[in-house]
Order: structure tokens, then sequence, then C-alpha cells
């Protein structure tokens, strides 16, 4: 029924963003008793996914055992706990057949923000960047855009879907503590207006996190609507 709700604590290595989005999106949808939201109801939709993950989030930072951690593939083996498909290889998978995976699945999501929606460290969102700048393809953002999957909106050749919700709150380091560097690098990538916009609301002073749709980020922000794919 909720088969990727699962246990998330006391794992090593800990539970990825993945994962817990993987949790919190099946919560909403059993809540909602949707699927897939039609398009009136995507923005509450995934604005509830976020909070629930944040939720989530905290909760697994601030929980405390003295149990040891589990061991990620003994608890797959036996059927609890979701793990990465490079953990759940057997010996007899060549590091060849792990790389073409890695790349089929990287250019199904080549030029969107697909993969990048539950935002991350820097380091995930850089190579991309760059890559996506250096050969001016459309890049399109479409979907859940949170945190620094924002940085998107400062490529050269960015369109924005208006079904897309875009997430913005306050840069912050590992520990969850308010960074004005990281701040100020999602603010550098956005258009004046919406630089603007966002700090007369405050949205980027706290970590809660603040929805706006994909079509005010075209409409009032000025940025390029997607075509139709």
């Amino acid at each position: 029924m909720c088969r990727n709700i699962k246990t998330l604590f006391n794992f090593e290595p800990p539970a990825t963003e993945e994962e817990i989005h993987a949790s919190a999106l099946q919560f909403v949808r059993k809540l909602s008793g949707f699927n897939k939201p039609s398009q009136a109801n995507e923005a509450a939709f995934n604005l509830a996914v976020s909070e629930v993950s944040e939720a989530a989030r905290k909760l697994l930072i601030s929980l405390q055992t003295t149990a040891p951690a589990r061991d990620r593939e003994v608890e797959a083996e036996k059927g609890e706990g979701a793990l990465p498909f490079a953990v759940r290889l057997r010996p007899r998978h060549s590091v060849m057949q792990v790389t073409v995976v890695a790349l089929v699945s990287s250019a199904a999501c080549a030029g969107t923000s697909e993969g990048y929606g539950m935002g991350g460290w820097i380091g995930k969102f850089q190579p991309e960047t760059d890559r996506a700048n250096a050969t001016r393809e459309l890049f399109r953002i479409k979907g859940h855009c949170q945190s620094n999957c924002t940085l998107f909106l400062g490529l050269r050749n960015v369109c924005v879907e208006r079904s897309a919700t875009l997430l913005f709150h306050a840069g912050h380091d590992r520990q969850r503590n308010i960074n004005a560097t990281s701040t100020q690098r999602m603010l550098n990538a956005y258009k004046p207006a919406l630089r603007q916009y966002v700090l007369a609301h405050h949205y980027m002073d706290t970590l809660e996190f603040h929805a706006i749709p994909g079509a005010m980020i075209i409409d009032r922000f000025g940025y390029k609507e997607c075509p139709r794919s």
C-alpha cells in the first residue's frame, strides 16, 4: 500500500534525499488520494511533499539511539530499507555494466531539472550548470524544483514549464545553519525582478520553503516559457 515508506533512521550510509522524498511523496499520495495531481492541485501537492520531506529530514537529524547503525546491504537482503542501484548489484555485475546504466540514466535527464528537483549540495549542480552553459542547449525546469535546483534559473538558455513549482529558502550548511554565501549564490542566479521579490518577501531569511508557480516565474519575472515537448 505504501511500499516506498520504509524505515530510514539509523542506517549506514544514512538515508538519501531521494529516499526521504520517495517516502514523503507516497505519504502525500495516500492522504490526498492522488497518484498524480491535476494541474489545479499540483502546486499544493508539491508543496506538501516538500514540507513532509523537510519534517522527515528534521526528524532523522534529531533522533538519537545507542544502537549500532544497521548495515544497508544486510537489511536489503531481508527486504528492509531502500538501497541505491549500485549497492544492490551483485559481484557478477561488471564496472562497465554499472557505467552504462549510469550513462543511460544521465542521458534521459539531460537538459532538464529532473533528478535535481529536491536540491542538494552545490557540488551536485556545478557540473550540470557548466555543461548546460557550455552547450547553450535549452534547459527545461519542470515539476518540483527546490533550493539549489533554482540555480538553474541562472543558465544562459533556460526555460520554465508553467506547471513547474519552484521553492525558495535560505542556503545552509550541513548542520542546517543558515549560510550567507550559499544564500547569495542562489540570489545571484535570479533575474533582478525575482531577486527583489524573494528578498522583499523574506523568502531567503529562513529555511522554510516558499513556493512560486512556474506560471508566475514566466509572467511576472520574465523567464522564457518552455515550448511544448
